[in-house]
């Protein structure tokens, strides 16, 4: 479960990936004419000043704002436009893998229950972003002034596999490299309407982001009836969903992790994941991967639904009996620097056990973090 980020590269050919044969990692039951027509990618827009929000992502328009051109007149939005424009970033969202199982073995509604809690999650770490200021634009003389832009564009595309077939929901949000520029107050010398992004913060807070994304999905599943239980470096998993049903189906991380070790950062991963992936033609698809995915879970004898959602009483007691017992685990070593139960005040007790100044950034990770646990979402936090 998390949020990785990288560099597109430049100009129109930046978005291939995107929009050639990109069905083979989505939902295996509706491929073929039902994303041709509905299910390639939606726009998100903090504004609408490009694209509507919420609309599909036309292939060519998407190319054109790669190249940074204006899709409804081909003119140039930005300077440096064309080939050799930066097209923008790549931010995935991914919840833990049993989410992904759960959709996996899920009935269409529940599915559809699981696909809606990661759309609502995925949107609002976007706004997280834009909340936060974590991207910027350049203006003035040499640039540097920065200031937050007026609109921030992003073109979303949700899989459903990983490369080895394993049930895997994951959204690339696109950061278009174009976005809304601020007006200066009482003054037209920008002259510029749209100008290309700042993402440095962005980096520096990605997993600050994820975060976001975590606590909001755990919020709108612990809403549905499911339960997160903690699965360590401030990551969950959904209660009842077996460690080993887990490890099944998670393939393409036993790849990766062999590749580099399981201690290995983000970034090692993910050059690993580059390195060892093999080709989507390689990857069952429709009903041959339905089967396939039956016979894997008649072998473990499972049914992760009936197990994720035991009686609340049971579920409820078994998750706060060890979150007490590890609580007072610590307080019998170090008690709490700050009184009181909530997601900040142990975020804060924490931090402060190592610390003496805690910055914004890691007291807002720190308390999302715990939040999800709480089944609290980013604005209760």
């Amino acid at each position: 479960m998390t949020a990785s980020l990288h560099r597109l590269g430049a100009g129109s050919a930046a978005g291939l990936y995107y929009t050639n044969d990109s069905a083979r990692e989505k939902r295996p039951d509706r491929r073929d004419e039902y994303y041709a027509h509905s299910g390639d990618g939606l726009w998100w827009s903090s504004r609408e000043t490009i694209v509507r929000h919420d609309a599909p992502i036309d292939i060519q328009s998407f190319r054109d704002l790669c190249a940074g051109v204006d899709p409804r007149s081909g003119t140039p939005l930005v300077r440096g436009a064309g080939d050799g424009h930066w097209a923008g970033l790549d931010l995935t969202l991914t919840p833990g893998k049993s989410v992904s199982i759960l959709w996996m073995a899920g009935t269409p509604e529940q599915r559809e229950l699981i696909e809606a809690a990661h759309a609502h999650a995925v949107d609002r770490a976007l706004r997280f972003i834009g909340d936060e200021g974590l991207v910027a634009v350049r203006q003035g003389a040499g640039g540097v002034e920065k200031s937050p832009p007026s609109d921030i564009v992003v073109g979303k595309f949700t899989h459903f596999t990983t490369r080895e077939g394993d049930p895997n929901i994951h959204t690339h949000c696109v950061l278009m490299n174009v976005t809304g520029a601020p007006k200066a107050s009482g003054s037209d010398r920008y002259s510029h309407r749209h100008l290309t992004i700042e993402p440095e913060r962005l980096f520096a807070w990605q997993r600050v982001v994820g975060a976001a994304y975590r606590a909001a999905l755990a919020e709108t599943l612990s809403s549905a009836g499911l339960t997160p239980r903690p699965a360590g470096r401030g990551q969950w998993e959904l209660a009842g969903v077996e460690q080993a049903l887990i490890e099944m189906f998670s393939k393409r991380s036993h790849q990766i992790e062999n590749a580099v070790g399981r201690e290995a950062s983000g970034a090692q991963k993910e050059i690993a994941a580059l390195r060892t992936r093999s080709a989507k033609e390689d990857v069952p698809t429709g009903e041959e991967l339905e089967r396939r995915w039956r016979d894997e879970l008649a072998q473990m004898g499972v049914a992760p639904w009936e197990a994720a959602r035991r009686p609340q009483h049971e579920r409820s007691t078994a998750f706060e009996t060890s979150k007490d017992v590890e609580r007072e685990q610590d307080q019998f070593f170090d008690p709490p620097e700050i009184p009181g139960a909530g997601a900040a005040a142990i975020a804060a007790s924490n931090l402060f056990r190592h610390d003496s100044v805690v910055d914004r950034r890691r007291m807002l990770e720190s308390a999302l973090v715990e939040g999800a646990l709480q089944r609290l979402g980013p604005d209760e936090v």
